[in-house]
């Protein structure tokens, strides 16, 4: 059943609007909603509606609950990404704009690898990496920045400079090889819509509703792209939240917020404030949080959860001991009666601070979920198939032509790769076509005998498959290429040392078999460019699903939890530096994404919350003392629980290099030492005192305040600079 605020969103009638939706309020189910509101209830035909979602997951999502809702007619709303979208767009527009129907997508690594040809090729500085120019060509597009108006940004800086000169080379190659990245899917789009009406009319006319989930989470041109789109109807229904706008770094722009406000001031604005995922501490521990942030719209979060267990912050000694903590902390709970359905989220600032987690779960022999390894797509036995597909869908797929023309290794080594590229770009062919031509007529005074041997090879193996893809589905021409390729026994030759290794790659290249051939039977009008289209598609934002359904924990950065809950949360590293993180102190705007980025990760607990930090930390190579996170310090409610870590096995103490030596219960709630009123008041030291500590010399004490049952002291040292120490820890003396 729908609250009043949901029931509100779905039934609007026309006219654009904005629904602020909290963490945990039920959006999805919103918007699927609207979409059968308006075909049952309003007539609306399902074509004429489009429904624009961030990540291929939550797409997927959305389908299946429509499909649920409404059945066949549900089949004719055209959803997806943005991406997707705007590539479904260019197919049937984009020669407007330059843009062949039969285009492929390059991901990010093919993008990289054109940018590594091309700053050989221009002989650029040694002191850049073809990443870093890489990902300056995307913060050009991203910004609006296309190749015409290069000339405007190459002097902002010699990076600059170096780039746009890349960047032109970069965008005549992808058009030589009929490519697109990810940020001419949008430009091109942008373009399309805005500069080439009449030829994007098809889909400027054609919807009556549109639809943006996640709106916080779009960038400048996604927003320029949905306008457009909902500019003829002005049916925008846009749902998102500027608390948990966190991508910044991905160009997501909160300034969306403001634009469509000003773009659609006859808006609608609707909250969904009831929180449906966490209990009420949880709930206020969050807004005490996001409540400090400048600039934000007055709302509240509130549930009709009970109150649940207090939210806990556990202070430790380093961060061996923290991640000891977690870890014990699951292991007990794991245990429990009836835990099978309990999650658990151990999420952190930066992916450096998984190594200790991981180790203590490793240690206790908890299985875990690494978000942020390897995904499939990316794994190379799969890249490399996926190029072969590529290649023979578009022969002119030079980045394709590069990854597979010497894998199986054939004899066609970087030198002779060079040598046919050159030939390809003098005589304006396809290196598919310079190698079979280099094969059979002289070649051999060009790259020598062996090389033209292993030419003609691999020439007589892709016509053969190329020919027999024309009447065979994507599955079939899959295994054609591992069979005429001898694919496996390379596979296995590839780790013949580590045969666990080779098994698990092989089973990865009979996984997309697998895909592939769901693939043929889920669409009756599939074909090699639509499936490489949607591999292409699978979004950077993505979640995985995970590898087994036994495994509860999951380790996870703070961005990329985003979309997930867990039962049970663990925020760790609490600390100045880490979170708020050091390079967010330039800018008032960074420090407030980063307030977000801990809302965001508080309220991603249903059940239990817990906030740790450690008293040190290796830095650099070095143990630092940490300064308790700024939001911490803001959680001053009674019902917050605070606690030290207990006992410490000596043994431990005195061989920290070994994380596993930490007696079994050492960092467990149970044997913490949880504070309560019955505290000394007297403080130990006061301002102007002299102190002693025992590495970091004479001091003299700034301030002092009391933190539970402990004392939180900042000190001057004379060799070290200010500290904020814990007296518990710290065993100052009188000087």
């Amino acid at each position: 059943m729908l609250n009043s605020e949901q029931t509100q969103a779905v039934e609007h009638s026309r006219g654009p609007v904005l629904v602020v939706s909290g963490p945990g309020s039920g959006k999805t189910r919103v918007i699927t909603e609207r979409i059968a509101n308006l075909i049952n209830s309003r007539n609306v035909p399902p074509w004429k509606i489009l429904a624009i979602t961030f990540t291929n997951k939550a797409a997927k999502e959305m389908k299946e609950r429509v499909d649920i809702l409404l059945g066949s007619p549900g089949q004719a709303v055209m959803g997806g990404t943005f991406h997707a979208t705007c590539a479904r767009i260019l197919r049937q527009a984009g020669s407007a704009v330059g843009v062949p129907n039969d285009f492929v997508i390059y991901d990010t690594d093919d993008s990289e690898s054109v940018v590594k040809s091309v700053m050989k090729e221009l002989s650029t500085p040694e002191q850049f990496t073809p990443r870093q120019i890489r990902n300056r060509i995307s913060s050009f597009k991203t910004s609006g920045h296309l190749t015409e108006s290069v000339s405007s940004i190459s002097g902002n800086s010699f990076l600059d400079e170096i780039s746009s000169k890349v960047l032109r080379e970069y965008d005549r190659r992808l058009r030589q090889s009929g490519a697109v990245d990810f940020d001419d899917l949008l430009n091109k789009t942008h373009l399309l819509l805005t500069e080439y009406r009449s030829d994007a009319a098809t889909f400027l006319n054609r919807f009556e509703h549109v639809l943006v989930d996640e709106f916080q989470d779009t960038n400048r041109v996604q927003y320029e792209i949905a306008k457009s789109l909902a500019g003829k109807s002005r049916n925008f229904f846009i749902v998102g939240d500027e608390d948990q706008s966190i991508y910044s770094w991905r160009a997501a722009d909160v300034q969306n917020f403001q634009r469509f406000k000003d773009d659609f001031p006859e808006a609608d604005v609707i909250y969904l404030g009831q929180n449906y995922r966490s209990t009420g501490n949880i709930i206020r521990a969050a807004e005490t949080i996001i409540n400090k942030s400048s600039g934000r719209s007055e709302k509240a979060l509130w549930t009709e959860n009970t109150d649940g267990d207090a939210v806990r912050i556990m202070v430790t000694g380093n961060s061996e001991e923290e991640a000891w903590f977690v870890a014990n902390q699951i292991e007990d709970k794991l245990s429990e009666a009836l835990s099978e359905s309990n999650t658990y989220g151990i999420l952190y600032r930066t992916n450096a601070q998984s190594r200790a987690f991981e180790e203590a779960l490793i240690g206790l022999g908890i299985p875990y979920r690494l978000v942020g390894g390897t995904r499939f797509y990316e794994r190379k036995e799969i890249k490399d198939l996926i190029a072969y597909l590529r290649l023979v869908h578009n022969e002119h797929d030079s980045v394709a032509f590069q990854r597979v023309v010497n894998i199986p290794p054939r004899g066609i080594g970087a030198r002779t790769l060079a040598t046919v590229l050159g030939y390809a770009h003098e005589h304006a062919i396809s290196a598919v076509a310079a190698l079979a031509k280099l094969a059979i007529t002289d070649g051999t005074e060009i790259i020598g005998s062996r090389a033209k041997k292993a030419a003609a090879q691999f020439t007589s193996d892709y016509d053969d498959i190329t020919q027999a893809s024309e009447n065979r589905s994507v599955a079939d021409t899959l295994d054609q290429i591992i069979h005429r390729t001898g694919f496996k026994d390379y596979i296995f030759k590839l780790d013949k040392e580590q045969p666990a290794r080779a098994d698990s790659r092989w089973e990865n290249v009979e996984e997309l078999l697998n895909v592939a051939a769901q693939y043929q039977e889920s669409d009756d009008e599939a074909s090699l460019a639509t499936f490489l289209e949607q591999v292409a598609l699978v979004s950077d934002v993505d979640q995985p699903d995970g590898t087994s359904a036994q495994v509860q924990v999951t380790l996870t950065t703070l961005h990329s939890a985003k979309g997930l809950e867990f039962s049970t949360v663990f925020l760790v590293g609490m600390e100045e530096g880490l979170l708020p993180h050091q390079r967010s102190f330039d800018t008032q705007e960074m420090l407030e994404e980063e307030r977000r980025l801990c809302y965001v990760g508080m309220t991603r607990a249903k059940n239990q919350l817990f906030m740790t930090r450690s008293i040190n930390r290796y830095l650099y190579g070095r143990s630092t003392s940490t300064i308790s996170s700024r939001y911490l310090d803001e959680l001053t409610q009674p019902e917050i629980e605070r606690a030290h870590y207990g006992d410490i096995d000596p043994d431990a103490q005195r061989n920290r290099t070994n994380s596993y030596s930490y007696r079994r219960n050492s960092f467990g709630l149970k044997d913490a030492r949880i504070e309560t009123d019955e505290t000394n008041t007297q403080p130990p030291f006061s301002p102007g005192d002299k102190v002693r500590h025992g590495r970091f010399g004479l001091g003299t004490v700034i301030s002092i305040k009391q933190d539970g049952k402990d004392w939180e002291i900042q000190v001057a040292f004379e060799s070290q600079g200010v500290r904020r120490l814990y007296q518990s820890f710290a065993q100052l003396v009188a000087a």
